[in-house]
């Protein structure tokens, strides 16, 4: 009766142990570790099959005040190498259990004898183990002849099945956040590649108009410092930040001469710069991103009031997205220089936005730049 207590008591820790691991090594040393505390179990070790030439046991984990007799003993698996016909070994073979009622008595544990003299090694259990890498097995032994009986075995046979099962949940948790690893590390590489397609694109612009180089990357910062603030995730940021990147794309198809030209543009000449948000909109429909790039890009230039372009939407209609970088747009465009007159200055870039809050700008998003403005004057400066 003493035995099953200690058994049920080895059983319970050995199962605890594996609800609190991390890794498959503190898992298996772990468990060795709760068969041989508070109980007569001098040595617990897992013992995994090698399928090399001399069919050695691999020990994958060991606990125990004998746990020394384990340093330099050869143990096999095959049955032609007296090695190999120890219960260890049989165990692996056959996947049977194995119990060594008396270790001074075996002839087939002569080769270990002399070693598990010096342990005080009398007698033990080995039971088959599933492992992911092959056979396993979990040998326990005991100071104490005759220490496994019939009795105990059903408590070893059903700790080896938690184990099995333990080491399967956690193979199968490691493997799925390694491929949730490899999802991520592939979808950054992903991400990457998508901004700097977008990144050419507004370089490609920038190429036709030297005089407004580095706008989009301003506008972008601009952009999402306004969507960090009011607490968007960052999904949805990156979305903002590459839209605001290709948001005058459509002036690919303006004259250079336009685009540069250094006085006021003429009626004739505002229609043709007009035309940029539908183009822009054309050119980027058909690219499947995660985020409504193309719709931004086609909104940027709308107003509350109805009374931007090019589709006079009011409102709600208009995306959020697309009122942050209407306003981010004004920001950066009246803060930098231009051909036709110097830079004007964040304060007047402010009072400017102020002027159109609620008749062509999201009010809302104007008090919160007013209030970043105030809180860090550094907050919209040009980088």
């Amino acid at each position: 009766m003493q035995v099953e207590n200690w058994a049920l008591s080895a059983f319970a820790g050995a199962v605890q142990a594996i609800s609190k691991a991390e890794t498959l090594s503190d898992v298996l040393s772990a468990i060795c570790t709760a068969i041989t505390t508070n109980t007569p179990f001098m040595l617990a070790w897992i013992g995994l099959a090698i399928d090399d030439e001399e069919k050695t046991v691999r020990n994958l984990g060991c606990a125990g005040e004998a746990e020394g007799y384990l340093r330099g003993v050869t143990i096999s698996w095959d049955e032609n190498s007296p090695y190999g016909r120890g219960p260890t070994g049989i165990c692996l073979r056959s996947q049977t259990v194995q119990i060594l009622s008396d270790a001074a008595i075996d002839q087939h544990f002569s080769p270990w004898l002399e070693k598990a003299s010096q342990f005080g090694l009398r007698s033990s259990l080995s039971v088959p183990l599933k492992h992911p890498d092959g056979r396993a097995a979990l040998v326990i032994y005991s100071r104490e002849p005759n220490a496994f009986s019939q009795h105990v075995l059903p408590v070893f046979e059903s700790l080896a099945v938690e184990i099995a099962n333990g080491i399967e949940k956690l193979t199968l948790s490691h493997k799925l956040e390694h491929e949730r690893l490899e999802r991520a590390a592939s979808q950054k590489q992903l991400d990457e590649a998508l901004y700097q397609t977008i990144r050419a694109l507004a370089l490609t612009l920038e190429s036709r108009d030297p005089y407004t180089a580095g706008h989009e990357e301003r506008v972008a910062d601009i952009a999402c410092a306004i969507a960090q603030r009011l607490g968007w995730e960052p999904f949805r940021i990156q979305g903002l930040r590459l839209a605001a990147l290709v948001h005058d794309i459509g002036k690919i198809a303006v004259p250079s001469e336009i685009l540069t030209k250094p006085s006021r543009l003429n009626p004739a000449e505002m229609a043709l710069i007009r035309e940029h948000p539908e183009t822009g909109y054309r050119i980027l429909k058909d690219i499947p991103f995660p985020w409504p790039i193309a719709r931004i890009v086609r909104e940027h230039h709308e107003k509350i009031d109805g009374s931007g372009y090019p589709q006079g939407l009011k409102g709600n209609e208009i995306l959020e997205e697309s009122r942050i970088l209407a306003i981010a747009d004004i920001m950066e465009s009246m803060a930098s220089f231009r051909p036709y007159r110097p830079a004007l200055g964040i304060n007047a870039a402010l009072r400017e936005i102020r002027l159109g809050a609620g008749s062509q700008l999201d009010a809302s998003i104007v008090d919160l730049c007013e209030t970043m403005q105030l809180e860090n004057p550094d907050v919209f400066m040009q980088r």
